[in-house]
């Protein structure tokens, strides 16, 4: 069985379970539901019917050939199509709502049957006008514009698209400002007056933009692709195509993106690259079978293209088969999908590929199926023209071909579109110069010329770089003004952010200061050793506000010199810790020879009296607080030494160290702010990295503190030594997890996602000045992490050997 053939039967089939389905949904289910006993047996038989049906459509795609295996085109589900839905609402709303849905019944029309839509935009007007909808009118205008335009009528095209952005201007309606405009762009460029189309188009695309209106900004793109190919430039008309098709891959309606897909395909089959331009044929296509009802009416066109494809690829075979589906499709759909257009598109794809097999009577045969439609003749009537006259010289019938010319000059003067005079003189030339007029054939052949040059020429082209480059200049000044304006603020939260660090290290000086001074004007009184337990409480805290602040500037990145700040603060501290260490150990001494000493002075029965007893319980008292205050001592020195392992700012240039010391240093001043995260240290005692150990140190602390911030308990450090003698650090916590979307962003400078507090604490830098250090020692960072699951950080530092080569090559001299 042909395919051809099993393709007729499958569309029959279809057709009859159309028919069946709309009867029983419109006639039985009333009667149905009334009781009618006669209707419900009734639809017990189409139940049957329905089955039967079933089963042979599946029957049928088993007998397709491999790239027919689809679905019917008619579906056997219930899907109601968009314009079945419309057309069931509008005698259900009030007659003031039926003003929108008649304008988009027109808008659903344009390509499927002009009639409908020019009787539902008249529709819309009219009602419009009852009410004094401006919206409404203003919405019918467009309408009409883009039917006129259709129809070939530009001028009224313009017209009524001026009339509609007037009324949408005056309501400041952004979005309907930018599709006013677009169409104002397709009628101009239709009369060919490309550099005014092109002007409203580029004012259409901002206020597209302005108002993000996503569908209207893919259809603008599309129409300077389109001008762009109408002048010649079929690359740059790709570039648009490909942008707008971008687009409309992220809008719901499927069946604009179908139709976009088609509009690539067509520039990539102009350009001869056929089997590109069917890979997007064949997609379309898809996208339209799998809308059923919705996408339906423009089936007909996607075989056609396919069809096209195929016949520029020698597929003449298969490109018959497609053409023929396309052509049955539309001569066997409801009369609401029928659609003139999409018939000569199919009957001229079948025209064409008998040409190409070299049968020209069939391929006449084809042509005059065309010119027996119906429908206005237009533009497209000049192209058929032409396509029969050269046929019919092609058999050598004069008479024909200068029949078929001369109508097609006839019907150029008609539409007094030089577009049209361009095609129609074109014609007349070919067919004078096949009958050997050769006077009368250079006539029109130089007219053609004229009128080629005149809408081709390098000047209309030049002007719309020109514009082009104007827009796109301006657009690129505002986005430069809008960046300055960024930059303005985030310098000005830079030097607020500065001038409190500054602020909060005077302050913590300043108080250090004024602690020494009270210790040391009272550290001769009686109660010596109380004052100086609140002085050693009260200097712990400060050092712990020191590290928080310490860690801060770290992260910001905001002050180069807090490393020795650092050093000053712990040198300041260190002296006069060691100074109070000294004379509380010294006092211990002397207390114990003054007991020593007074007791000695006594007998052994003054010694037992009332006052030595006292006497000793004092002693023993002063004993006991300045053990006190040598522990407080202590404590202080254990943190001083911390924070040297921690910093070593004074220590210039790449170092070798042990990597758990550096480790063990970092967790320690981090567990000074976070008391309650668990750190866990797996490192081997043997590892040993080259850099600066400061700024090591600082990417630990970073990574440490972002996972207690992320809300981990538990953070554990895994290290092991790689091939080479590279080593290799897991920074593993059990936190928050990051969205693939933020893991792409988080070395990005003033990226976060923590809230600010006003302190300037969240800049966002902490993760990008990591990343920078980490440049500067030929390390390498990547991050693996899933919401609710944590984080972890893997740093890769090289060889120690290598390491310190390439900071020798930093700084060899420059010969």
């Amino acid at each position: 069985m042909s395919s051809i053939r099993i393709i007729e039967i499958e569309t029959v089939l279809s057709l009859l379970g159309a028919t069946l389905r709309t009867y029983s949904r419109q006639r039985c289910c009333n009667a149905y539901l009334a009781g009618n006993t006669v209707a419900r047996l009734w639809s017990c038989c189409l139940l049957f019917c329905f089955l039967f049906l079933f089963l042979a459509e599946r029957t049928i795609a088993q007998l397709n050939p491999p790239h027919l295996q689809q679905r019917p085109v008619v579906s056997a589900s219930q899907d109601i199509s968009v314009l079945d839905s419309l057309e069931m609402l509008l005698p259900r709303v009030q007659e003031r709502e039926r003003v929108a849905l008649h304008n988009l019944l027109s808008f659903e029309f344009y390509y499927i049957s002009l009639e409908k839509a020019r009787y539902h935009q008249g529709s819309a007007l009219q009602l419009a006008r009852k009410y004094s909808d401006s919206l409404g009118i203003a919405e019918a205008y467009l309408n009409e514009g883009f039917i006129a335009r259709l129809e070939g009528d530009y001028q009224h095209a313009s017209e009524a698209s001026m009339r509609a952005l007037h009324i949408f201007q005056s309501r400041s309606n952004v979005s309907r400002v930018s599709r006013a405009l677009y169409n104002l762009g397709l009628a101009t460029s239709s009369k060919n007056e490309y550099v005014q189309a092109r002007s409203y188009l580029l004012q259409s695309l901002d206020y597209a933009e302005q108002s993000k209106d996503s569908f209207q900004l893919a259809r603008t793109l599309n129409a300077i692709s389109e001008e762009y190919f109408a002048i010649g430039e079929p690359a740059k008309a790709l570039q648009y195509a490909q942008q707008s098709l971008a687009i409309h891959r992220m809008i719901p309606d499927k069946r604009w993106l179908a139709l976009q897909i088609d509009n690539v395909g067509f520039l990539y089959e102009n350009m001869k690259q056929s089997a590109t331009a069917l890979q997007y044929y064949q997609e379309g296509y898809a996208i339209l079978r799998a809308l059923g009802n919705k996408g339906r009416h423009r089936l007909a066109n996607s075989c056609k293209n396919i069809a096209n494809a195929l016949r520029q690829l020698g597929r003449t075979d298969e490109a018959l088969v497609w053409a023929r589906k396309g052509a049955e499709l539309q001569e066997t759909s409801p009369e609401m999908y029928k659609s003139l257009n999409g018939l000569r598109g199919n009957y001229r794809a079948i025209a064409e590929i008998f040409e190409a097999r070299n049968n020209l009577d069939s391929a006449l045969v084809w042509y005059d199926r065309i010119l027996a439609l119906p429908t206005q003749k237009n533009f497209y009537t000049l192209i058929v023209f032409e396509k029969i006259a050269r046929l019919h010289a092609e058999k050598g019938n004069k008479r024909q071909t200068m029949f078929f010319a001369d109508k097609s000059w006839n019907l150029a003067l008609q539409l007094n579109n030089p577009r049209a005079r361009e095609i129609a003189a074109r014609t007349k030339a070919f067919a004078l110069r096949f009958a050997g007029k050769n006077d009368s054939a250079y006539i029109f052949l130089t007219n053609y010329v004229t009128i080629h040059d005149s809408l081709n020429s390098l000047e209309k082209k030049t002007q719309l770089e020109r514009l082009q480059a104007a827009h796109d200049s301006e657009k690129r000044n505002a986005e430069n003004e809008r960046l300055r304006q960024e930059n303005l603020v985030k310098e000005a939260v830079i030097a607020r952010q500065t001038f409190a660090v500054i602020a909060v290290s005077v302050t913590l000086i300043a108080t250090f200061a004024l602690t020494l001074l009270i210790f040391r004007a009272n550290k001769r009184n009686k109660q010596t050793s109380m004052r100086l337990q609140a002085i050693n409480s009260e200097l712990d805290s400060t050092i712990q506000e020191l590290h928080q602040t310490q860690s801060q500037l770290v992260l910001a990145d905001r002050v180069n010199a807090v490393g020795m700040l650092t050093a000053g603060v712990m040198h300041e501290i260190n002296n006069p810790n060691a100074a109070v260490y000294g004379a509380l150990e010294s006092l211990q001494t002397t207390n114990k020879d003054i007991r020593g000493f007074f007791l000695a002075l006594l007998d052994e029965e003054s010694k037992q009296s009332p006052e030595a007893q006292e006497f000793v319980r004092l002693s023993d008292r002063a004993s006991s607080m300045i053990t006190v205050a040598l522990l407080g001592s202590e404590r202080v020195k254990h943190i001083v030494a911390s924070l040297r392992t921690f910093t070593k700012h004074q220590e210039a240039g790449f170092k070798k160290t042990a990597l758990l010391q550096e480790l063990q240093a970092t967790t320690e001043i981090f567990r000074y702010q976070f008391k309650d995260v668990r750190v866990e240290l797996d490192c081997p005692q043997e590892l040993t990295i080259v850099g600066n150990i400061a700024e090591i140190n600082q990417v630990f602390l970073n990574l440490l503190v972002n996972a207690a911030q992320a809300a981990a308990t538990v953070i554990t450090i895994r290290c092991r030594s790689l091939e080479g003698g590279a080593v290799e650090i897991d920074v593993i916590d059990n936190g928050n997890g990051m969205e693939s979307r933020i893991i792409s962003r988080i070395f990005e400078p003033f990226f976060s996602t923590k809230e600010s507090e006003g302190d300037g604490s969240n800049s966002g830098l902490g993760l990008s000045i990591t990343q920078q250090i980490l440049e500067r020692h030929s390390a390498s960072i990547r991050v693996e992490s899933e919401p609710g699951k944590g984080t972890t950080f893997t740093l890769c530092f090289a060889a120690p050997n290598h390491a310190a080569q390439e900071f020798s090559r930093e700084l060899a001299p420059i010969s």
